[in-house]
């Protein structure tokens, strides 16, 4: 992904997310872990992370 587009999308993201009928704590944990995965200086790591644990896990 072009990571100059991963600000705009973690914004848009948390837009929505703002306005979920769901507990406001579940709302920041949700934000926080996004905008911890979306950002572009630890991006290519955390894909990297989660194909890696896919590959081990057998996700489908």
């Amino acid at each position: 992904m072009n990571k100059e587009y991963l600000d705009l999308a973690l914004e848009k993201i948390i837009e929505t997310i703002k306005d979920l009928p769901i507990p406001v704590m579940d709302k920041l944990e949700l934000m926080i872990n996004l905008q911890s995965f979306l950002k572009p200086s630890q991006y290519e790591g955390n894909i990297k992370t989660l194909q890696k644990r896919k590959e081990s896990e057998k996700w489908k």
